[in-house]
């Protein structure tokens, strides 16, 4: 297989995607002390335990269905390639404007910029939706759980 070094992000890249931010999504620069106060969700609820509603990891799997239903409700929407139906093309329109609102409200405060790819599909979409509960997007979408048949990742 190819190796594990052409998957993982370098020290930079890492620095420069680390950050966090308050409940209406504003940069808070690294150097601010996290809050001990429980009210401060969400920067409290990053450092709270991983909570497990499904003991079992193999029955921690979602649907190709969950997750393109999951993409027409949140990042875009999806059309039939001109040359092969059978082809959906993903075009990641609320994801771009996410983004967009996101570099708006953040200019100045960060070095990057978020564009609408999976990194942006996790800070923006899936971590606010799994924060609250600390819970997998899988334990979120299936509560009774999903087998696990192939895996899949985005490396």
């Amino acid at each position: 297989g190819a190796p594990t070094s052409l998957c993982l992000p370098s020290d930079s890249e890492v620095r420069r995607r680390t950050y966090m931010e308050d409940a209406k999504g504003n940069v808070i620069p690294c150097t601010v002390k996290v809050p001990e106060d429980p009210s401060a969700y969400p920067l409290i609820a990053r450092f709270r335990e991983p909570q497990v509603r499904i003991a079992d990891p193999r029955l921690r799997g979602i649907c190709l269905g969950d997750l393109l239903d999951f993409f027409q409700q949140e990042v875009g929407e999806m059309i039939r390639d001109d040359s092969d139906e059978m082809n959906l093309v993903c075009l990641p329109t609320k994801l771009a404007r996410l983004c967009n609102r996101f570099n708006l409200r953040n200019r100045g405060l960060t070095s990057f910029e978020m564009t609408p790819n999976l990194y942006a599909v996790e800070a923006l979409l899936i971590r606010p939706m799994t924060e609250p509960d600390r819970v997998s997007a899988a334990e979120l979408w299936k509560p009774d759980g999903g087998l696990i048949e192939v895996f899949i990742s985005h490396c």
